[in-house]
């Protein structure tokens, strides 16, 4: 499940949780890219903490989204306690051209957020 959480000026902020699949991310797609098209470049934060499992197509169809909003999308902040999300949001750093970095809640990374 993917609730998009009340805007805050220039976050988007998605807490995830459950089993998160393909269907949430097509459910909460048409919110995400009016957001990004009203607001322009804009920052992530991704709460993890409560992710059960993460299905590979779940995985694409965020990809997917970040590709077709690829100009509008800003510095993103995970945050993933699991080791697995962890890693991976490490590679996503390394390749993305936007600022990625994991936390361990939501207050530290807002503050990031807030400075970056």
């Amino acid at each position: 499940m993917i609730l998009l959480k009340t805007p805050r000026p220039g976050i988007i902020e998605l807490d995830l949780s459950g089993v998160v699949s393909a269907d949430d991310f097509i459910q909460i797609r048409g919110q995400v890219e009016g957001i990004l098209e009203a607001s322009g470049k804009t920052k992530f934060l991704f709460d993890l903490t409560d992710v059960t499992l993460f299905t590979l197509c779940a995985a694409w169809q965020d990809t997917l989204m970040e590709v077709r909003n690829f100009t509008n999308i800003g510095t993103t902040a995970v945050v993933a306690n699991q080791k697995l999300y962890a890693d991976v949001v490490r590679f996503v750093g390394t390749v993305s051209p936007e600022k990625v970095e994991n936390f361990r809640g939501n207050a530290e990374a807002l503050s990031w957020l807030s400075q970056n």
